[in-house]
Order: structure tokens, then sequence, then C-alpha cells
């Protein structure tokens, strides 16, 4: 498979499932070396798949080695083709296995792999072995990712409230005490108003606590089953890596977590197709957005991979994201200054000119307009004209942020008599 990739590069990808016997293995690694010698055919970046055989005792568990003639074969198959295996260069002593033979899995291998050429090999990043959500597999899923050399380093972003928290009950309660106490502490700040303490101020800090707080819930809101996943490779780990523990029970132990491992991955993968059903039952052929968005042309991403940077001799690039960022400013600051008069003062006698030619009064409509004081319903239209699903500010608070904290006082003041944070009051104090 010729998989495009970045610009006009492509990657070279050949999957493989080998036999099982050992004569019929190692006959499929000669047959394939002399179909692409013989052939002619272009040469794979990447060679992955069910290679049903291990090159060392190490990958199987009771360890014993795979039959000569089938390493021997393998091996000029890899030579041939200039393959590596990237992950076994990297974790020399590591064990890890993708195949765990049914019903008790005592007895796994690790068949499953990814070769590459050693260019590649030095750009490899985030090697991971998961399960493959279905119920019936017994072999692991196998992932790596892959760097363009060409492409800058871009950062992980500013941080954002998640939306699906909003709905979340400890969110909720937080925003409503907090806000009531913003609420009073803004009416007191009113009668005696200082710069340290005034309404503005209040409001900042308020929303700089929401926000430092909400990130600690999205931390401590990671699914039980995913939190459960992610000890159990720990244990694997930590078993694996213990000295003290005989190679028996090592077994035993390992396949016990991996048995669990497994009933949590499909129960998981359920919930996600059960998700996505049922979404696609409430959306399907309705105006909506989830829907535009699946019939949209989803256009790869474009950045900017360098920038020269100036006056350098013989030229020199930036590839980092800040570097380039300060590039491009940098640019943009040094235009505004470009062409402008020699003499200082005659510059300054120009701008005055052309300050004093604008008009400086407004019109008296607009004065009654701008001394005119805004209305709860005038801020409850704006928040809810804001559009749904666009990057929030410096800030990190998306326009639903708003929208939630609007919407659950207007449905919940005339049903409740508890205290509600009025958000409209809030933003109009």
């Amino acid at each position: 498979m010729i998989l495009p990739w970045h610009g006009e590069s492509k990657l070279n990808i050949a999957a493989v499932y080998a036999p099982n016997s050992d004569s019929e293995n190692a006959e499929f690694w000669d047959n394939l070396r002399k179909m692409w010698e013989e052939q002619n055919l272009p040469m794979p970046d990447i060679v992955l798949g069910d290679f049903n055989m291990v090159e060392d005792a190490i990958d199987r568990e009771p360890a014993h080695d795979t039959s000569a003639n089938v390493v021997n074969m393998f091996e000029d198959f890899k030579i041939s083709l200039g393959i590596v295996d990237a992950w076994q260069q990297d974790n020399p002593t590591a064990e890890e296995f993708t195949y765990f033979q049914l019903p008790d899995r005592l007895r796994k291998s690790h068949l499953d792999r990814i070769y590459m050429t050693s260019s590649l090999r030095r750009r490899a990043f985030e090697w991971s072995t998961d399960e493959s959500g279905i119920a019936t597999a017994d072999h692991l899923l196998v992932s790596v990712r892959i760097s363009d050399p060409g492409a800058p380093h871009i950062r992980k972003g500013r941080w954002s409230i998640p939306i699906h928290l909003l709905r979340d009950k400890d969110v909720t309660d937080l925003l409503n005490k907090s806000g009531l106490q913003l609420l009073g502490n803004m009416e007191k700040a009113i009668e005696s108003r200082t710069p340290e303490s005034n309404a503005q101020t209040l409001f900042q800090d308020w929303k700089k606590d929401c926000i430092k707080k909400i990130r600690d819930i999205a931390r401590k809101k990671i699914p039980k089953i995913e939190k459960r996943l992610t000890q159990i490779k720990e244990q694997v780990k930590e078993i694996r890596e213990d000295p003290s523990i005989p190679p028996e029970d090592k077994q035993c132990l390992t396949a016990e977590l991996a048995a669990e491992s497994a009933q949590l991955a499909n129960l998981r993968y359920e919930k996600t197709r059960d998700n996505l059903n049922a979404r696609q039952w409430v959306y399907r052929e309705t105006i909506t957005k989830p829907w535009m968005n699946e019939n949209k042309d989803k256009k790869p991403r474009d950045p900017i991979k360098m920038l020269k940077v100036p006056g350098s001799n013989p030229p020199q690039y930036q590839r980092g994201s800040k570097e380039i960022l300060d590039i491009a400013r940098k640019y943009h600051v040094d235009l505004q200054n470009q062409n402008l008069p020699a003499d200082e003062e005659e510059h300054k006698t120009q701008m005055t000119d052309i300050l004093l030619s604008l008009p400086r009064q407004i019109p008296d409509d607009e004065k009654m307009k701008l001394s005119t004081e805004i209305n709860q319903e005038e801020i409850s239209s704006a928040i809810h004209a804001m559009p749904n699903g666009k990057s929030p500010g410096l800030d990190g608070v998306p326009h639903e942020f708003w929208k939630t904290l609007l919407d659950r006082y207007m449905t919940t003041v005339a049903n409740d008599m508890a205290p509600k944070f009025d958000v409209l009051k809030t933003l109009k104090t």
C-alpha cells in the first residue's frame, strides 16, 4: 500500500500474515524476498502484521527458541529489504506479548510487530500495545507514531475547559457555589470600590479560580475503565521486572491480568459503539452540526514547516513553532516602521494633522445609545447568539461555558427554591 504522507512524500507499507507451521513460515519469507528481488517492487518503508514467529526466546512465554531455518530465512528477508525491529532495538530486554493463547492465556508470544527502515526508526515514538476491542480476538493491536522529518515542532497548545465537564455535577456545584459568593462580593465592592477590590478584579480572580479547579476535576474524572486499564499495565510491568517472583507465578499472574484487561477493553468498546449508534440514530439525516461534519471534506492541515532567519547567510531556518512565530511577528512589526520620515518632528506633525482631521464627536443618536445602560435581556441575547464549537480565547473558556451557566439558571430558577448563580446579574454588575 502506498500511503500519501506530508506534502509530496509517501509511505510504502507492506502488511503480512505469515503461516503458522515452521516449514511454511520459512518458505513464506524466502518467497517474499525473491519476489522483491526478481519483480523489482518498490522497497517498503514499513512491514507490519502477524509474523507467526519470534526472533528471540524472550518473545515467548514459556521461553523457547524458534526454528533456526525460520530465523535465518527471516533474517535474509530483513536484510534484503533493509528493515529493522525498531521497538526491539529501543527495548532490547523488555518483554511485550501480543498473542495470548485462549482460554487460559498462559502461553504468550510477541507475534505482531512493526518493522521499518533505519531512517524511519529514528522518528518512531509512542509505541503502544492495546486491546483491539474485538471480543473474540486473541491478538493485541500494536501501533506507533512516526514524525515527518520536515514537520515543525508543534506544542500541545492552550488548555480549554472540556465541554462534557460542563454537565458534570461536581463542576456545576462548583460554579454555582463560587458564583453566588462572587456575586455577593461584587455587590459589596460597589459600595467600597478600591483598585484592588472591584467588580472587574473579583470577576477575573473568580474566572481564574474556576479554571484551576475545573482542571483539577478533569484530572480526577478519568473513567474507571481507563484508570483500571492503566493500573493493569503498570502491574504487569512490575510483575515482569520483579526477580523475586518465580517464572511460573509470573506466567499465571500476568495471564489473569491479561484476561481482565481484555474484558474491560471489550466493555469500553461496546460502550463506545453503543454511544455512536445512539448518536447516529438521533442525528441521522437531520440538519445538525454532527451530520454536516460527517459530509464535509476533511482537508489535511498545511502548517508552515519552516521560516528562513532574516539576514542569515548562508541561509538558516527555524522549525520550532515558537521560533517561527517570533520571526513572523518581527516581520509584521518591522512593516509598521518602513518608509517613515527621517525627521522625527516631521513625522509627529504629520500624525497630528491626520488625527485632527478625524471627527472627534459622535452623533447625538449614538451618544444616546452609549449612555443607555445595558440590560439583562441584551446580555442574554448576546450569550445565546455566540456560536458553539469555536476555539476559546486565551483564558480557555469556551462559549458553551457561559451558555451552560445561563441555561442552568433560567431552567432551574422557577423550579428550585435553592439559590442559583445569576450569571446575567453578575455580567451586568
